[in-house]
C-alpha cells in the first residue's frame, strides 16, 4: 500500500519563482545596447565618444560667450586607444560630475528645450561612461575642470546590478573641461574629425596631437600636431544660434511645453 510519504517523495521539484528588479542602467554597458542609445555599430564608438566630446566642449565654450578653443588628444599604444577633448568653457562643476554616475536619471540641459542645438537625449556622456566596460576594457573616465581631477569608473555584474567608483585629486586645470577616455583599439580618423570638425565651425580654434594613433595624418609610431586658426570672428562676424539664445514659441508642441514648465517646477 503506497503512503502519503511515498506519495510526496514521487512528485517532482518545483521551482518557486522570485520576481528580480533589475535595472535598466545596465543597458549602458552592453554592447548591443549601446549601438541602440548610440545608432552606431560598436567598430565605430571610438568615433562616437570622439564627436560627442567635441560637441560638449563646443557648446561648453559657446554658453560661456568665448571663442571656442578645443584641443584634441589621441594615442594608442599597446591595444589601447585614449581620446581626450579639453575646452575653454566654464567647466563641470564636482556636483554636476557626480551626477553622471547615476544612470538611473538623465542629466541634461537641453533635453526639454527645443532649439536647433547639438545632443537633446542626455545620454551622451553616461553611454561614454559605459564604453569601455563594453569593450572589455578596465579603465576609468577622466575629468578635469575647476582644480579636480574625477576619476570614474562604471561597469555592471551579473545580475544586472551597476557598480560605479568615484574619488578626485587636486589638479592645475581651472579654466574649461577635460575629459579622457580609453578604449580598445578602435580605428578613429582624428584628422579627419578635426579638419571636419573646423571646417564646420570656423569661429572655433581647433587643435589635434596625434600619437601613434593611425589617423590620416599621423606618421606611424610618432606623433603629429596640427592646429586650425579660427577663421571667423565670433559672435559679431559669424552668427549662429547659441545655447544661451531664447528660443522660440512655435517650436514647442504644447506636449513640449508643459514638460518644460513642469521641469522647472520639479528642479525648483
Amino acid at each position: 500500500m503506497t503512503t502519503q510519504k511515498t506519495r510526496d517523495e514521487a512528485r517532482p521539484a518545483t521551482l518557486e519563482r522570485r520576481s528580480f528588479s533589475l535595472s535598466r542602467a545596465a543597458e549602458y554597458f552592453d554592447p548591443g545596447e549601446l549601438e541602440k542609445l548610440t545608432g552606431q555599430p560598436r567598430r565605430d564608438f571610438g568615433k562616437v565618444v570622439l564627436k560627442e566630446l567635441l560637441d560638449n566642449a563646443l557648446d561648453a565654450a559657446e554658453a560661456a560667450g568665448r571663442v571656442p578653443q578645443v584641443e584634441i588628444e589621441v594615442h594608442c599604444a599597446d591595444g589601447f586607444l585614449t581620446l581626450a577633448v579639453s575646452d575653454n568653457g566654464k567647466g563641470l562643476y564636482p556636483e554636476q560630475v557626480k551626477k553622471l554616475l547615476d544612470f538611473d536619471i538623465r542629466t541634461s540641459d537641453k533635453a526639454v528645450y527645443k532649439t536647433p542645438t547639438r545632443g537633446a537625449q542626455g545620454n551622451a556622456l553616461k553611454t561614454i561612461l559605459g564604453m569601455p566596460h563594453a569593450l572589455g576594457v578596465d579603465a576609468p573616465v577622466f575629468i578635469e575642470a575647476h582644480g579636480f581631477r574625477h576619476r570614474l569608473r562604471a561597469y555592471d555584474v551579473p545580475g544586472g546590478v551597476v557598480k560605479t567608483e568615484y574619488d578626485t585629486t587636486p589638479a592645475s586645470r581651472q579654466v574649461g573641461t577635460h575629459v579622457e577616455v580609453t578604449l580598445s583599439d578602435l580605428h578613429v580618423s582624428s584628422g579627419y574629425w578635426a579638419q571636419a570638425f573646423a571646417l564646420f565651425n570656423p569661429h572655433a580654434a581647433v587643435k589635434i596631437s596625434d600619437s601613434g594613433a593611425g589617423g590620416e595624418h599621423a606618421h606611424p609610431g610618432g606623433e603629429t600636431a596640427r592646429i586650425y586658426e579660427r577663421r571667423a570672428d565670433f559672435p559679431s562676424a559669424w552668427r549662429k544660434f547659441l545655447p544661451t539664445d531664447l528660443p522660440s514659441a512655435w517650436w514647442f508642441k504644447p506636449g513640449d511645453f508643459e514638460a518644460l514648465v513642469h521641469a522647472h517646477i520639479a528642479h525648483d
